[in-house]
């Protein structure tokens, strides 16, 4: 039984441009739409909308870029242009009770559209899967500190592919990454695999939930979240056009907010809580390598290609602070005070402090160009990654180069801290992600 989404507001109107057309014919016939690159575990949803009837000399159309079920197609007149401008397709979500929680009860809810209400079991709570051990990995029982910090090696080595971004769960049980079509979760009690996740297109950006529940993965122009119980992916519509893509993304340290950036020279805002993208706050900061908020939430931090940063207060997305002429911006990282704001470039790798945004010290790359930056969970260390395959473990508060950690053959793309202090996980472009501790 065919049934209709209600439309229940206007979000935004895109512009889109057809390459191509259908033409209409009485019934529904050939959707000329096209499906944004799924996840492989994303089946196709039981959601289905009544689609419009088409008047002579108009075709087929999808008015969001991503039409479930025939919800969101529109009708459009062919004209030289041929431009439409059309609202979301929005539904909406269950009032649930307490007790219970939202969940997607057909694998896409496009919109809300499918959102249903449930009391969560034992399986539905977050819970890593069983994963197969790797033999011979043992976890470090030392934590790092100022005074083994010295001793710091590697004590495991997984080979991936190259590496674009690296992310521990909040509580360390698990890392996140991405490289080439695939997204990856390995469980670190026994480095098995949780969750591998293969898209049409290359990924880019990875993180994970607060709650450590799902991560948030960007790929091509879209964003999924995918839950590390093994239940569906939810692909989230970001609005932007086929020939945009996404470069970076972090989420609101409450897990309300993704901010992500756009090959466009866009930051975008998509509210988890409302499904739904929200107005740019700022004007196009340009293109964006690498975008960061703070721990307590109150900044957002972007580097750009062309060699800016730019802080914004979340409250009211006024700039709290603006520097240019650095070249380009490979990485951000703030302290886990949210004091101190590290920066990765070309020339060097600088750290600020976020009172006033004075530079507390500036470490030179000497040719060897610092692609990825993290502080240790305890804000004691910063560790940075080169170009040329060389990790050096600074003193945070004065710049004090206190170790320096060799093997990657290729550049350091990646670098993060487990939160109990016990590993450092590097990814690079030679295809492996390292993980190093004290033995």
């Amino acid at each position: 039984m065919i049934r209709t989404c209600k439309i229940i507001s206007i979000l935004a109107v895109l512009t889109f441009i057809a390459s191509s057309v259908t033409a209409c014919s009485s019934g529904f016939g050939a959707n000329p739409t096209t499906t944004p690159p799924a996840a492989r575990r994303v089946k196709t949803p039981l959601l289905e909308c009544t689609p419009p009837a088409c008047q002579a000399g108009q075709v087929y159309t999808c008015s969001n870029g991503y039409c479930p079920g025939g919800c969101g197609t529109t009708c459009a007149t062919v004209t030289p242009e041929f431009v439409t401008a059309t609202p979301f397709i929005l539904c909406t979500p269950p009032a649930c009770q307490p007790g219970q929680v939202l969940t997607c009860s057909q694998g896409d809810c496009a919109g809300t559209c499918g959102l249903v209400c449930v009391m969560p079991s034992a399986t539905s709570q977050h819970s890593t899967p069983p994963a197969t051990a790797l033999p011979g990995f043992t976890m470090p029982d030392d934590t790092i500190t100022t005074s083994n910090v010295g001793q710091l090696a590697e004590v495991w080595k997984i080979s991936e592919g190259a590496v674009h971004e690296l992310a521990f769960s909040s509580d360390s049980s698990m890392l996140a990454l991405t490289t080439a079509n695939f997204a990856l979760v390995h469980d670190m009690s026994s480095l098995g695999l949780v969750i591998s996740q293969q898209f049409s297109v290359p990924t880019s950006s990875i993180t994970f939930s607060p709650g450590g529940e799902q991560i948030v993965v960007a790929y091509g122009n879209a964003i999924s979240l995918l839950p590390v119980n093994g239940s569906e992916a939810v692909p989230l519509n970001t609005g932007l056009a086929q020939d945009v893509k996404i470069t970076h993304l972090d989420l609101s340290p409450d897990g309300s907010t993704i901010a992500f950036a756009s090959s466009n020279g866009a930051l975008n805002l998509f509210n988890l809580d409302q499904m739904s993208v929200l107005p740019s706050p700022v004007a196009n900061p340009g293109p964006i390598n690498s975008l960061q908020y703070s721990p307590d939430s109150s900044f957002l931090a972007a580097g750009t290609q062309d060699g800016k940063i730019i802080v914004w207060n979340t409250a009211d997305w006024s700039e709290a602070w603006r520097l240019a002429g650095l070249g380009s911006v490979n990485s951000l990282a703030f302290s886990p005070d949210a004091t101190l704001l590290a920066v990765g470039t070309k020339n060097n790798v600088t750290v600020w402090g976020t009172d006033a945004w004075e530079q507390k010290f500036s470490v030179p790359s000497n040719g060897d160009t610092a692609l990825s930056v993290a502080f240790s969970s305890d804000g004691v260390f910063l560790a940075t990654g080169s170009a040329g395959g060389m990790i050096h473990i600074l003193n945070a508060a004065s710049g004090q180069d206190v170790t320096k950690l060799t093997g990657h053959s290729a550049a350091v793309t990646a670098l993060a801290f487990s939160g109990d202090g016990l590993l450092l996980a590097s990814g690079s472009a030679d295809g492996t992600v390292r993980l190093w501790g004290i033995q």
